[in-house]
């Protein structure tokens, strides 16, 4: 993934208000549900590439304690708000992967892009959830995942 700055300073959220835009708890960031203990992440970033043929959205989200999730979305361009899910790869030149710390391979993910900046500095806003099989046997759920973060964008 491409590591980037995201912000934590959203002036148009009151801080607390988990219905305010991307609906992240505290404001702007990543959240998730690791197998239902919440995660937020002390670090967010959201880039967008665009070129003549993909268009592709990644973010990243990791805390202190270790936990981290991530997500790419690339389409033909244009990427536009709206859900994505795994089983989408493939389909129309649609790349759509998600990962989580120690998951190994994921059963089945959903990517919801609520809004998408055009320019660096913009916004990107959403939600995603998955299921993963570890390799030691067993599932991993991410669920309540929330993004608002700020993008940077590059054209290739």
């Amino acid at each position: 993934m491409t590591a980037g700055c995201g912000s934590g300073n959203n002036a148009g959220n009151d801080g607390g208000n988990q219905g305010g835009e991307g609906g992240v708890p505290g404001g702007a960031g990543v959240s998730w549900k690791d197998n239902g203990t919440l995660q937020t992440a002390s670090f967010g970033a959201a880039t967008r590439t665009r070129s003549a043929t993909l268009d592709m959205l990644q973010v990243v989200g990791s805390n202190a304690a270790g936990r981290a999730a991530g997500f790419v979305v690339s389409t033909p361009p244009p990427l536009l708000p709206g859900p994505y899910a795994c089983s989408d790869s493939g389909v129309n030149g649609r790349i759509v992967t998600i990962t989580a710390d120690e998951a190994t391979m994921f059963e089945s993910c959903m990517i919801d892009i609520g809004s998408i900046g055009e320019t660096t500095g913009t916004r990107t806003t959403g939600s995603f959830s998955a299921t993963f099989t570890l390799s030691g046997g067993g599932t991993k759920t991410i669920t309540d995942g929330l993004f608002d973060l700020m993008l940077i964008v590059s054209t290739l």
